[in-house]
């Protein structure tokens, strides 16, 4: 089951002047899915999550319990860049 993490972020309410300002608080809820759930997915093996969370090409957070959870948000590309660069992949092995 994914779990929704919240994240708040801060918003000046006024512009940024001399004069004291209040901050309002914004919250972002992000989707956090098991590492099992990110690799079916995406459809790769658990030691590529690991790679990628590693390599810091995904997001996560770890529970209290310990456990991973990934924002599912970092494990998608735009699919404008993936069909660009599979197709320049696709050139460089016809080389």
């Amino acid at each position: 089951m994914a779990e929704a993490v919240k994240a708040p972020t801060l918003q000046p309410s006024q512009p940024l002047t001399d004069t004291p300002c209040s901050l309002e608080v914004t919250t972002l809820e992000r989707r956090a899915i098991s590492i099992t759930q990110a690799c079916e997915s995406v459809g790769v093996s658990r030691r590529t999550i690991y790679n990628w969370m590693s390599a810091g090409k995904v997001q996560y957070v770890r529970t209290a319990g310990g456990a991973v959870r990934i924002f599912e948000d970092t494990l998608w590309r735009a699919p404008q860049l993936s069909e660009s660069l599979s197709a320049v992949s696709a050139d460089d092995q016809q080389a």
